[in-house]
Order: C-alpha cells, then sequence, then structure tokens
C-alpha cells in the first residue's frame, strides 16, 4: 500500500503543474507538441518504406499528419501571444505585431520558394520534375512573388502567411466579443469547401498549391480561438476531460466511418479519400486531429517531467524555432533525397537517415539560438525595439527577392532557377537514361528515377523515334505500354513492339512516336487498399505511374503535354490498368487501348484490390458505369483471343460502353492468353495507336505542337 502510494506521489509529481516551466510565461507544453510536429515532419519528408520511427510519426499514413497539427498549434499560440499583447497594450499595437509578422513572412516564403526550387533541380530531387512548367524563369519568379505558384514544401508557408495575414481581423473581431461570428465564419467556409469546392469563391489560383485555404483556415482559426480565450477553457483542459473529449471524438470517427462505407456501398466513392483526404481537411482528418490533439495535451500534461528531460533537448529546441527549423529541414530534406545521396539510399531509406536528418537541423536551431545570443549581447534591444528590427529586417529581403527576380530575367539568372520549371524543353536531371540500342533510325533507351510514392528506384524503357534528333523544336505523342503481371518492363520488347515500331515509323506507314515501357512488378497498376488482416499497405502504384511517371518523361523527352497527344494501353494485367487508370486519373490520357485485359472477379482478384465500394473504385466496367461522362471523352480499343479466358468479361467492357453509346472497338482474333497471341498483333495495336492519336494532334502539325 505504501509502495503504491509513492508511486502515485511520484506519478503525480510529474504533472506540468507541479514543474517550474508552469510558472513561466509561455506554455512550453505547446512548444513541446510544436517541436514534435517538426520532428515527425522532418522525419516523413526524408521519406522510406520501412523505419522504426514511423512508430512515433506514422510514416505519412496515419488518420493525421504533423501538418495539421502544426496548423492547429500555431494558431494556438498566435492566440495566446496576442491576447496578451491586446490586454497589455491594445488592438492597435496587436494590429501592428500580426501585420508585421504577416510582412515577414511574406518575405520569407519567396525566398525560400525560389530557393528551395532552385537547390532541387540543382541536386535532382524527386520532386523537382512534377513543377508545372513555367514560361521562364522570369515568370516563375514573378508568379512567387505575386503568391500566384507555390512549390513542393513551401505550400504550407504560403499558406501560414494568407493565415497570418487573415489573423489580425479575425482578432480584433474576437477581442470585441465576436467569437461565435468567427468560428461559426470559418465552420461555414470549411463546409462550403467541402461540399462545393469549385463554388467557393478564391480570389487568385496558386498553381502548384496543395493547401486550399477555404480547408485547412478551419484549423487554425479554430486553434487561434481557443488560444485567445484560454483562460475560459482552463477548466476543460484538465487531463481527465480531455481523455474523455478524445474518447468521444473518436467515437464519432468511428460513427462517420460507418456511415460513409455506407454511402461508398450505394454510390462506389472512395470512402478513405471522402474522409481522409489531406489536401481537403476532410471530416475524418478533423475529428483525427481532435482526438490526437486531446490526448497529446492531456499526456504531455501528465507526464511532463520525464518528457521534458527525454525529449526537451530536441522538441523544445524545435518548438521554440519552429519557422526557423522548418526552413531550414526543406534544404535537409533536398540533400538527403538529392542524387548525391542515391547511392547511399539503395532504394530505401531507414530511420538511421531520417535521425540524421533531424539532427542536422537540430545543430542549425542550436547555432541559431547561440547566434541570437550573441547579437543581443551586442545589440540590446529596448522596449519596443524587437517589433521594429523585424518590420526592418522584412526590407533587406525583399531587396534580396527583387535581386533574384531581376536576375532571372538575364541569361545569368535563368540558372539560378530549376531547370525543370525553366520551359518544357528542358530535361530534367531526376530521371536518367542511356541509350541501350540504337536502330536503323530511332533508339531505345533505359533509365530510372526515384519514386516518392513507392520510396524506390523505378526502371522505365523508352523508344525513341526515327528523326527525333533532326528538328529540337519537334514534340511527340507519347504511348505508355504496360506488362502483365508475369512480366517487367521488357516484355513488350520480347514481344517485338519496338521492332514493328522501328519499321512502322521508319517506312512511313505510321506518324512517329514516343513508346514509354514502365515498370510495375505484379501490382496490377494500382494505388492498393489498406487492409491489415491481407497485409495490404496501399501502396501507390496507379499515383506512381500517372502522378510520376508521366511527369518524368515530359521533363526528358519533348512530348506533347496534353491528354490529348498521350495513349495508354496493356496487356493482362496491363489492360485491365489502362482502362482503369485514365477513369481514376482523368485529364492525363486520351487513348485507351486493352490486350486481353485480365478482368477479375472479386474472389479471385489480388486482395489488394479490396472489395466493396474500394473493388468497384478499381474495377473498369464498375468505373464505367458510375462515370459515363469521363468514359465518353475517351477512345477505347478491346481485343482478345477467341480462346482466351477473360474473353467474356472483355465483351463485357465492350457491351457497356455500346449501352452508354460510347463508340469502342472489340476485336476477337484467333489465339489465347500467350505470346504468340501478343507479337502476332503488336504491329496492329500500332497503327491504332498512331492513327487515334494522330487524329486528336494532328500528326501533320506534330513538330510545331505542344
Amino acid at each position: 500500500m505504501r509502495l503504491a502510494r509513492a508511486l502515485g506521489d511520484r506519478v503525480t509529481s510529474w504533472r506540468y503543474e507541479r514543474s517550474t516551466d508552469a510558472r513561466g510565461k509561455r506554455d512550453l507544453r505547446i512548444d513541446l507538441l510544436r517541436g514534435f510536429c517538426v520532428f515527425v515532419m522532418i522525419v516523413d519528408h526524408v521519406g522510406g518504406e520501412d523505419s522504426w520511427l514511423y512508430v512515433l510519426t506514422g510514416g505519412n499514413r496515419f488518420f493525421v499528419s504533423a501538418a495539421e497539427g502544426f496548423v492547429l498549434l500555431s494558431g494556438i499560440s498566435m492566440g495566446l501571444a496576442h491576447r496578451r499583447v491586446i490586454d497589455g497594450t491594445g488592438v492597435r499595437a496587436m494590429l501592428e505585431k500580426v501585420f508585421g509578422r504577416a510582412w515577414l513572412l511574406y518575405a520569407l516564403t519567396v525566398i525560400l520558394t525560389i530557393t528551395f526550387a532552385a537547390a532541387s533541380s540543382a541536386l535532382g530531387t524527386p520532386w523537382s520534375v512534377q513543377a508545372t512548367p513555367a514560361s521562364s524563369g522570369g515568370a516563375f519568379a514573378l508568379s512567387v512573388l505575386t503568391f500566384q505558384r507555390s512549390y513542393s514544401l513551401t505550400d504550407v508557408l504560403l499558406l501560414y502567411t494568407l493565415l497570418v495575414l487573415a489573423a489580425a481581423p479575425a482578432l480584433w473581431l474576437i477581442a470585441r466579443g465576436h467569437t461565435v461570428l468567427v468560428l461559426g465564419s470559418s465552420a461555414a467556409l470549411w463546409a462550403a469547401a467541402q461540399v462545393w469546392p469549385r463554388g467557393v469563391p478564391t480570389p487568385w489560383v496558386v498553381v502548384d498549391g496543395g493547401f486550399p485555404f477555404a480547408a485547412w483556415q478551419l484549423l487554425f482559426f479554430g486553434g487561434l480561438v481557443a488560444g485567445f480565450h484560454r483562460q475560459r477553457l482552463e477548466h476543460w483542459l484538465a487531463p481527465r476531460r480531455l481523455i474523455v473529449m478524445g474518447i468521444a471524438v473518436v467515437a464519432a470517427l468511428i460513427a462517420a466511418q460507418s456511415i460513409a462505407q455506407g454511402l461508398g456501398l450505394a454510390t462506389a466513392v472512395d470512402t478513405h479519400q471522402l474522409l481522409f483526404d489531406k489536401n481537403d481537411a476532410r471530416i475524418g482528418r478533423v475529428l483525427a486531429l481532435g482526438a490526437a490533439a486531446s490526448f497529446a495535451f492531456a499526456f504531455v500534461t501528465l507526464a511532463w517531467t520525464p518528457l521534458r528531460r527525454s525529449t526537451g533537448w530536441l522538441f523544445l529546441r524545435f518548438g521554440h524555432h519552429a519557422l526557423f527549423a522548418y526552413a531550414v529541414q526543406l534544404f535537409v530534406v533536398a540533400f538527403w533525397s538529392s542524387d548525391l545521396m542515391a547511392p547511399l539510399r539503395l532504394d530505401r531509406e531507414n530511420a538511421l537517415f531520417q535521425a540524421a536528418a533531424a539532427g542536422m537541423v537540430w545543430l542549425a536551431c542550436v547555432g541559431w539560438s547561440a547566434a541570437q545570443r550573441s547579437w543581443r549581447s551586442i545589440f540590446p534591444i529596448r522596449a519596443g525595439g524587437d517589433r521594429r528590427i523585424r518590420l526592418a529586417g522584412a526590407f533587406p529581403a525583399v531587396a534580396l527577392v527583387a535581386v533574384v527576380f531581376g536576375a532571372s530575367a538575364s541569361d545569368l539568372g535563368e540558372g539560378l532557377l530549376p531547370t525543370g520549371i525553366g520551359g518544357p524543353t528542358i530535361s530534367g536531371r531526376l530521371a536518367s537514361s542511356h541509350v541501350v540500342r540504337a536502330l536503323d533510325g530511332g533508339r531505345l533507351e533505359e533509365g530510372s528515377f526515384y519514386s516518392q510514392r513507392l520510396r524506390r528506384t523505378m526502371p522505365f524503357a523508352v523508344y525513341v523515334p526515327p528523326g527525333y534528333d533532326d528538328d529540337p523544336t519537334a514534340r511527340y505523342p507519347v504511348l505508355y505500354m504496360l506488362h502483365g503481371g508475369s512480366g517487367t518492363n521488357s516484355e513488350w520488347l520480347d514481344y517485338g513492339l519496338i521492332d514493328a515500331a522501328e519499321a512502322l515509323m521508319s517506312s512511313g506507314e505510321i506518324a512517329p512516336m514516343i513508346i514509354v515501357l514502365p515498370q510495375g512488378d505484379q501490382e496490377y497498376w494500382i494505388d492498393h487498399v489498406v487492409d491489415a488482416a491481407t497485409g495490404s499497405n496501399g501502396a501507390k502504384w496507379g499515383s506512381y505511374l500517372a502522378l510520376e511517371v508521366v511527369p518524368q518523361i515530359d521533363v526528358r523527352y519533348r512530348t506533347i503535354t496534353s491528354s490529348a497527344g498521350r495513349a495508354i494501353g496493356g496487356l493482362s494485367m496491363g489492360g485491365h490498368a489502362a482502362m482503369e487508370l485514365p477513369m481514376n486519373f482523368p485529364a492525363i490520357w486520351s487513348v485507351i487501348g486493352a490486350h486481353s485485359p485480365a478482368l477479375r472477379p472479386v474472389g479471385d482478384a489480388p486482395t489488394y484490390l479490396g472489395s466493396g465500394a474500394d473493388f468497384a473504385a478499381r474495377d473498369p466496367l464498375s468505373l464505367i458505369a458510375a462515370k459515363p461522362t469521363l468514359a465518353a471523352t475517351y477512345e477505347w480499343w478491346i481485343d482478345a483471343g477467341d480462346a482466351d479466358p477473360w474473353l467474356a468479361q472483355a465483351a463485357a467492357i465492350h457491351a457497356a460502353l455500346d449501352a452508354l453509346g460510347i463508340a469502342s472497338v472489340l476485336r476477337v482474333a484467333p489465339g489465347d492468353h500467350s505470346l504468340s497471341y501478343w507479337s502476332t498483333n503488336a504491329a496492329d495495336y500500332l497503327r491504332y495507336y498512331a492513327g487515334a492519336l494522330c487524329a486528336r494532334v494532328s500528326c501533320g502539325l506534330i513538330a510545331r505542337r505542344g
């Protein structure tokens, strides 16, 4: 009994209120949690398929991520800080501080976006090739300066700048007693973004902006209100009440998931995306954030002393310098993801790599703290001087931006900006390739690139047509040909596709086009479901092909970069994918070819295709029925041998299209599901693709199109 009492006293002594930290002006629990979010972002941005650290971070696969937590905690911190300003010096002083902060954030966001984009391109990072092309370096810089363009990993800074700017009128309203108006307006804007995203008015479109303001502002303003009214909410922040609230939110999340699953069964929608899509801050993510925040704050309150001793050196350092740490981690992550580190990554990053990246950011924060102390000892800051120094410091920052922008308009300055966004004819460094077979007119190249979605290096082969090097302004349509379940990206080579292409294009029988042979393993070229029972981990094989391979090819080769200039085809497993991918990733391809498609029913299909609504969202026949308007935008070719075991399923696709009034070709030829059938028909496939693409992009004008 005495031992239990002593243990209880020891645990009670760990509470935050019992520590000396509770006597300070800052709530260090907020700083520690925000520092933890920075740590999680570093680990997840470095990436990797397997890591011990994912036990802590979730590997960006959990129901909520550090990004949501960071935005929420930033709002709470701002509400806490500016409540003190309003109480001490008034609303006008608060407005000056908020607008000064927004101005500094603007300058920092512009500088980091331009310099990080340049560094990413120079280092050959996985995301540099995916940036939307700009007409020139000057156009890129101008669009960044005017907040009309963002970039990978800096889009959250643009969002944060706009949130801080909007916080000024929100805090003014809250201070005047209009908290309900602020919360109601925020909730209404978020709800509108969920049910009618295109109907929400936006002042301008942000290119490559990944965080829609209308959706994400709910997290920030919810935190802003909570921070401002912290004293009134103190009663509800007791650990026991927080745990009860967390459990209640989890129950609400389970109920929402059950409702969504029922809806998904009826409408064939992706319930996981409906609830947990990160980009749109769906209701599932908001609820998951509420539960995670409740449990986390209760935990750090109850176990503050041991947490402070064991992790404070890292998380509090990150939390105190959160913005600086995030800025540094951009370049640290770019370094670890670069071509320079590719030989060491061995296709899979691990906990050691992630810990090393976090360590580099931590050392930078230690150096920054030391520099700040030295500066203050040399130049003491009088009352009110800190604000003036921050405002004055923004002017050199903007001057630097102006210099970068001015230089970018010159030939010298163009080199500062990433080649992947400098124009459509510039080759990206990430997708490296080399000639493996020179033909009479064209050539075959092999290459590879690091897939951020699959967390591994993926190979590809490309047939470059005759005459490609004769005119550097010519641009070509592209055919993506997918292999079957038992093959690799060399399968179509074995079936004579490239030899047939060389003969047909060299003779002028068909127009020249680029042919891409990507690698899909035995994964059906599809985004897998998440199912612990079967071990399916949600691997993004469909997103890899549609959102990574296609941009890689567009940067590395002179392609026609519109859907009208792209066709997709495949055999067996690849035939299934050639019909499924355009239905789930619209506006990428316009021509479809399914050769002996392996259309397996539920029970016979791989378990990672799921069941019920999950299966329907990946089944070509179900997708055609659910999205007939989209299906009508494509040109369809389906063929199979008369002895093919899946002939009936292929015919069912044709019948479904025909019933909807959508034109399609069904060709049944002698043969079965084997090499001899596909080899015999390879030339006919190429004639179909060339004819269909030429009807859409006018092959006679290929040299001037793009």
